[in-house]
């Protein structure tokens, strides 16, 4: 992973507290008011690092031609339940 180097956008006692830096030279007045040098530092960062390849795909427990088939005969099931439970209503209802 590579580092970029760049300048703070402030110079280091304005930083340091956490002030607004006027960035006026040679110094600014915030280091002119503090009696400070005047001096900015490279700030090396981190590169973002790069997505690459994406993952092979993986075959997962529904993609399974088993798996499948048993869900489908259990939600079959179930519907022929569910068919038989409202006709018996529906009679109970007529009556």
């Amino acid at each position: 992973m590579e580092t970029s180097s760049t300048r703070r956008k402030a110079y280091d006692l304005c930083f340091q507290k956490k002030i607004k830096c006027d960035m006026l030279k040679p110094a600014c007045s915030n280091c002119l008011l503090y009696e400070s040098e005047c001096r900015t530092t490279i700030v090396k960062r981190r590169a973002l690092r790069s997505k690459g390849r994406p993952r092979p795909h993986q075959q997962s427990e529904s993609e399974d031609p088993g798996k499948v088939s048993e869900l489908e005969s259990r939600l079959a099931s179930i519907e022929r339940v569910d068919s038989h439970f409202r006709r018996s209503q529906l009679y109970q209802l007529r009556t």
